[in-house]
């Protein structure tokens, strides 16, 4: 679940808090079985087109090692996650990004595809632009701080939202 739940977070970065409690056995077995099976499924993908795909293979595999040491294996402290530790490991997931973008440019139309790549582009910053100024301004103080960290993980301790 770790890995569904850091790449998540990396991809949409909502609901974040400063600390998420550890989910104590309280994860729903279809949850796992299907994460289970998500992660199967693009390990399967990056390892049959990594010649065509190269970077599928490398940013995913690169994701995968980096997130190793933190996906609770040995559970150190109360944290179920933190989100503190997809810094490096997200570079993988920003590889395969910018490259999979790279390749639908290249696609077609080279004029029509690079303005699809560039609007999507323009879109996916501004969002996620918006998503950062909302969670910086949880930031403001210690209250301000442990509210919105009480209001996202009180009874919703480990999955994201």
């Amino acid at each position: 679940m770790s890995y569904v739940i850091y790449a998540w977070k990396t991809l949409w970065p909502t609901r974040l808090a400063v600390f998420y409690p550890h989910p104590d056995d309280t994860l729903a077995t279809w949850q796992v079985a299907l994460a289970i099976a998500f992660l199967l499924a693009i390990t399967y993908a990056a390892i049959v087109w990594r010649h065509k795909r190269p970077y599928l293979f490398t940013g995913w595999f690169w994701y995968l090692v980096m997130l190793v040491p933190v996906i609770g294996l040995i559970q150190v402290g109360e944290q179920g996650h933190a989100d503190r530790y997809t810094y490096l490991p997200s570079i993988g997931l920003f590889l395969i990004a910018v490259w999979a973008v790279g390749d639908v440019a290249a696609v077609g139309q080279v004029g029509l595809w690079r303005g699809v790549a560039t609007a999507g582009a323009v879109v996916v910053v501004a969002a996620l632009a918006c998503t950062a100024f909302t969670q910086t301004s949880y930031w403001r103080n210690s209250e301000t701080l442990w509210t919105h960290t009480l209001a996202v993980t009180t009874d919703k301790r480990c999955c994201p939202q």
